[in-house]
């Protein structure tokens, strides 16, 4: 168990410079939020499970990462990257 619990720690703390660069810019955002909220109420007035699809976009947009953005190679960020340096 020691061990098990040793590598996915020492695994995460180094690889933690490749994780989730910011992809998503302002204009992609506003437009993530707005979207996401827009479903997200008509889910709640509707009184239908498909409005939690409406976390998606607001998730995203929230955090300034799309996982398929990234998995495509699209970035719609403009401003400058935090990159550590090794």
């Amino acid at each position: 168990m020691t061990d098990w619990f040793y590598f996915i720690t020492q695994f995460y703390y180094t690889n933690t410079d490749e994780k989730m660069e910011t992809n998503i810019g302002n204009i992609d955002r506003i437009i993530r939020l707005m979207l996401g909220t827009f479903i997200l109420v008509l889910g709640v007035y509707y009184q239908n499970w498909w409005g939690t699809v409406g976390l998606i976009p607001l998730i995203t947009g929230t955090i300034e990462y799309c996982p398929i953005y990234s998995l495509l190679g699209i970035s719609s960020y403009h401003g400058f990257h935090r990159v550590k340096e090794r």
